[in-house]
């Protein structure tokens, strides 16, 4: 068919002045007609509506904010009947609210069972995800708030300065705060320093502190005149170090408590380190975030990981040996790849190790 429409537009070919806009008029007609039986096919094709795709890879997951108002049992049982019947849910995940706390597990074991028991029954899949505990956080173990000031020593050696704790999202939650280290040193440019100045002097401080102030009086004498000294206090918060043993056994002894439940899946939500401060709260005051999270913990996987010694490296990230501005780089990333390490998944993280492989053989 082709060769033969070809054929009987030769004699249109040779004829007018623009042979070549007549050629391609032409052969966009030739291609109108071959796509023709194509276009009349598409248009015979039976098309057809579906309410929805039958989901064959992966669960439908929703989130139950399982309050005290579920408990009781007909509560739990309604609320399932609600979710098989009108919605494609198919996992459906409890997570604590307002009168619930599933570290209770005396009050909350029975209640599961029964309620993941219906819930199977009806073809539901349940699983249970757990916050966050800070509760009965040892001090040793407590996340801290590391603050820093600088001031310059007098002609005496001495100084005098004060902080008060902040940077914390919840203050309410500040158990104390104290004196962490003093280095004293000669200045070469803001941020650098002579390496051979270079002293701790924290023995010859004296402190007054509070649950949220530290008053510092150094007294180094006249041999470090004119010096600086930067000064990191630590303001301790009920928050349970993820670096800690502690943090990891709260979690852990309670989704054994549930071991007997067959739980379809068991999560974490939202789990991070400590909170800070919210930028809008920082306008407001005009003020700035520097402090950095620490704990001993943290400080002690620090060592095992990297070889460097936390202490330092908080004072590295402020100030560098004159010459040497590379030195802050590698030290603060270190500082903040530990720190972020306990909580990204993976097969080198701590909790990859500490709660993953545990939790498939719980669930």
């Amino acid at each position: 068919m082709v060769e033969t429409l070809i054929g009987s537009l030769k004699p249109f070919a040779k004829h007018g002045t623009n042979k070549f806009i007549k050629m391609k008029k032409n052969w966009s007609f030739i291609f109108f007609i071959t796509m023709l039986p194509c276009i009349l096919y598409a248009q015979k094709q039976d098309v057809r509506y579906i309410n929805a795709f039958q989901n064959s890879n992966h669960p439908q997951v929703a989130y139950w904010f399982f309050t005290s108002g579920m408990m009781p049992e007909k509560n739990y049982k309604d609320k399932i009947d609600s979710l098989v019947k009108f919605s494609k849910y198919t996992l459906i995940f409890l997570t604590q609210r307002d009168g619930c706390d599933f570290y209770d597990t005396k009050t909350m074991h029975p209640v599961f069972q029964r309620l993941v028991a219906y819930a199977h029954q009806k073809g539901l899949k349940i699983g249970l995800q757990i916050w966050k505990s800070d509760k009965g956080t040892l001090m040793e173990n407590t996340d801290r708030l590391m603050q820093e000031g600088e001031v310059q020593l007098d002609d005496n050696g001495n100084a005098q300065y004060t902080v008060k704790a902040k940077g914390a999202r919840n203050m309410n939650t500040l158990l104390k705060s104290e004196l962490f280290t003093i280095y004293a040193f000669k200045k070469t440019a803001d941020g650098f320093y002579d390496p051979a100045t270079l002293k701790e002097i924290t023995s010859l401080a004296k402190t007054q502190a509070g649950p949220d102030t530290v008053a510092v009086s150094i007294h180094a004498g006249h041999g470090l005149k004119g010096y600086t000294a930067y000064i990191l206090t630590q303001h301790y918060y009920n928050s349970c170090s993820n670096f800690s043993d502690q943090a990891k056994s709260i979690l852990l002894n309670a989704f054994k408590a549930y071991a007997d439940i067959p739980f379809d899946g068991i999560g974490l939500d939202e789990y991070k380190n400590m909170t800070i401060a919210r930028q809008k709260i920082l306008d407001s005051t005009h003020d700035v975030f520097r402090e950095r999270l620490y704990s001993l913990s943290m400080a002690k996987k620090m060592k095992a990981i990297t070889g460097l010694d936390l202490n330092r490296v908080l004072f590295d990230m402020r100030y560098a040996p004159g010459g040497k501005p590379g030195i802050h780089e590698p030290v603060a990333y270190r500082y903040f790849r530990s720190r972020s390490c306990h909580v990204r998944s993976g097969k080198k993280t701590l909790w990859k190790a500490n709660f993953y492989r545990p939790a498939q053989y719980i669930s």
